[in-house]
């Protein structure tokens, strides 16, 4: 599990600094060049991201939720005393 914790938030912060990088790139493209970067590549790149960052959050989300569910099954110490 803490494997996977690594690499989900490396992942995470991957994805956020693609994001500002495009941004701050197609910004000063923008002032430099007079042109706007392409509509539908500036879409898809940041749909592209926002996907992996849900799902992420999902993938997380679910493992605490049945984490927690398996734990409530479980019985305590106390049960048995």
């Amino acid at each position: 599990m803490k494997k996977l914790k690594k690499v989900s938030n490396i992942v995470l912060i991957a994805a956020c600094t693609a994001v500002v990088c495009y941004a701050v790139t197609a910004v000063i493209a923008h002032f430099v060049t007079g042109f706007e970067l392409s509509p539908t590549l500036t879409t898809a790149w940041f749909s592209f991201w926002g996907v992996e960052i849900i799902a992420l959050a999902t993938i997380k989300n679910c493992k605490t939720k049945h984490h927690s569910e398996d734990t409530e099954d479980t019985p305590d110490e106390e049960d048995f005393e």
